[in-house]
């Protein structure tokens, strides 16, 4: 219902290696094999013999993943062993010593021409860093990383590393890594990252319509403590972007504050950017609050560019939790267009039939359960598990439900309130079919209310 555009909740990591070549990264922990000695400059004695005692460390010493057995793998036997693996335990023992140890080993590497041992050797870096040292620092060593693809194979490893997944992570074409990192970053390490610095990471790595997607998102998120600060956030975004960032921005807005949100749409110059953000603030908040949503919708001005939808919109969220008290709004208003909307709204969530959940089986429309209160349930006719064969219409012939979309069917079964629909059904307990006959009467939802099943 909201226009507003938002980051995909799903994300799939692809790494691609080469052009126009993808290869699929799966996320297991670098194999227990021997690793080239590092070009670079050798990190001291006695740090090599804490990392041989107790395994990768981080530069303070600190033992972070008892998996990796360090500088200790290079006792083992690498006959037969490619050399990506190794690269990939070289990137991960150089980044328990240090940072800085690795980067310099990297940056020997960047004019290396085998792209796959590149590659490797960033991805075990970074896992480790990930580990081993705070987000915003793994996030600064990022723009030391010339490479598109290379950054892309770091972003990659913090992503995995940071989710706890051994899984193949999957990223989107819309949302891509630096996208699904960023997104990961806000939602999930509140603790670790701030919002602000997820911004910053948004302008250094992100382009186009991602970035302000995700600026969007972080407006959301600090919209909470500083609206004026999130609002900012789309200053620097045009067009439909910019259109895509205030939609967010008013619905995470109207969750904390929908008086407040109110007040700032009232503000916006456009006439019609206005209506669209005062249309996503009410909508957000019927979800939340009927009442108060109703209330904003009957505030606005008579000339508002789609009051009436704004109407209709709030009459079908609340009549879809309380129909009753939907009806009730809906007969005050005074202006015929809008009381026909608001009613059209209301049938949309609570419509006139009998009150049953249906499901398909074998292309046949199963009853799943039947509301409390409902015409079904009070006729005591109709059993979850019933299958209807066939429907009967308004000129009274039937019409089979095999294989008919369950659209249909349930057009068939609503109707106008007071009349009869006759269903041929199958009963769930195996016995004859049979056919019943059940009045419609108008659905009505009520707080709390469930299916009987």
């Amino acid at each position: 219902m909201n226009s507003a555009t938002s980051l995909p909740r799903v994300m799939v990591l692809i790494l691609a290696f080469g052009a126009g070549a993808g290869v699929t990264y799966l996320m297991t922990k670098p194999p227990e094999v021997s690793v080239e000695k590092p070009k670079a400059e050798k990190p001291p004695q006695d740090r090599v013999a804490k990392v041989e005692k107790a395994g990768s460390l981080s530069s303070s010493g600190k033992a972070v993943d008892p998996r990796s057995p360090g500088v200790a793998a290079r006792d083992l036997l690498n006959n037969g062993v490619p050399n990506r693996h190794r690269f990939e335990r070289e990137g991960w023992d150089l980044a328990g010593m240090g940072a800085e140890a690795a980067m310099s080993r990297m940056e020997q590497l960047n004019g290396y021409t085998d792209l796959q041992n590149r590659t490797a050797f960033i991805r075990g870096m970074f896992e480790q860093l990930a580990l081993s040292q705070k987000p915003a620092d793994s996030l600064a060593l990022l723009k030391r990383i010339p490479g598109v693809l290379d950054r892309e194979a770091a972003m990659g490893a913090l992503l995995r590393s940071w989710r706890h997944s051994p899984e193949v992570l999957t990223v989107s074409s819309e949302l891509g890594i630096a996208g699904a990192l960023g997104l990961h970053l806000l939602k999930s390490r509140s603790k670790d990252v701030s919002p602000q610095e997820v911004a910053a990471f948004a302008r250094e790595f992100i382009k186009g319509s991602i970035r302000g997607s995700l600026l969007a998102e972080v407006a959301a998120t600090l919209v909470k403590t500083d609206p004026a600060a999130a609002f900012a956030l789309g200053n620097e975004l045009t067009g439909q972007q910019q259109m895509a960032f205030m939609h967010r921005f008013a619905d995470g807005w109207a969750a904390e504050d929908p008086e407040a949100a109110m007040k700032w749409a009232a503000t916006v110059p456009d006439l019609v950017t206005r209506a669209e953000l005062q249309a996503s603030i009410i909508e957000s908040q019927a979800e939340r609050d009927a009442v108060g949503a109703a209330r904003h919708a009957q505030q606005l001005p008579a000339d508002t560019p789609g009051r009436v939808e704004i109407l209709q919109a709030v009459a079908r969220e609340w009549a879809a939790k309380d129909t009753r008290a939907a009806m009730q709004w809906a007969a005050t208003l005074t202006d015929e267009a809008e009381r026909n909307a608001t009613q059209t709204g209301i049938r949309a969530s609570a419509p006139v039939g009998i009150g049953a959940a249906l499901g398909t089986e074998q292309g046949l429309p199963v009853v799943s359960g039947l509301m409390d209160g409902s015409a079904a349930q009070r006729a005591g006719t109709l059993q979850k598990g019933d299958r209807i064969l066939a429907v009967s219409d308004g000129a009274g012939q039937w019409v089979d439900a095999k294989d008919t979309n369950l659209a249909d069917v349930v057009g068939l079964i609503r109707g106008e309130a007071g009349t009869a629909v006759s269903l041929r059904i199958q009963p769930a307990d195996g016995g004859a079919a049979r056919v019943i006959t059940i009045t419609r009467q108008q659905i009505m939802h009520t707080p709390g209310q469930k299916l009987i099943q």
